[in-house]
């Protein structure tokens, strides 16, 4: 079973897909994604804080996995999970109070549910590096 936290992570990135699929803000996808699922209010409130923040940083994370990929890679080539998971898994690194370690740990599981492992070492690798180069480090709960 999930712990709330990665339950939360998970809504978050499918919220994130969902807005760039559908092209739509936050509201909106707030407004359709929770008319499918059941989570507890700790859940929601978790998710969409990711999610909002995650959207409102969007450009700005971006232009980080640009800036790790490697030479070769093109960013508008990834798909649009792969995408979701770093706008969210870059905006938690450097706003969310998690240690560093539990949110790595549950962006790459996200990746490797919902991708191959291709995606989630690639996932990890530019999180790891990400963290790395902004010298992001709680290691404490």
């Amino acid at each position: 079973m999930k712990s709330k936290r990665t339950l939360s992570r998970e809504y978050a990135v499918q919220m994130m897909y969902h807005s760039s699929i559908a092209e739509v803000g936050v509201s909106e996808v707030r407004r359709i994604f929770w008319l499918e699922k059941d989570a507890p209010d700790t859940v929601k409130t978790f998710a969409e804080e990711l999610f909002s923040n995650a959207f409102k940083k969007k450009n700005f994370n971006d232009e980080l996995v640009k800036k790790y990929l490697k030479k070769g890679w093109v960013f508008e080539r990834l798909g649009e999970i792969e995408k979701a998971v770093f706008r969210v898994g870059i905006a938690e690194l450097f706003d969310g109070d998690a240690p560093v370690y539990a949110i790595l740990d549950d962006y790459v599981s996200i990746a490797s549910n919902y991708m191959d492992e291709k995606s989630a070492s690639l996932v990890n690798g530019i999180l790891d590096t990400i963290k790395r180069e902004f010298n992001i480090d709680r290691s404490v709960d």
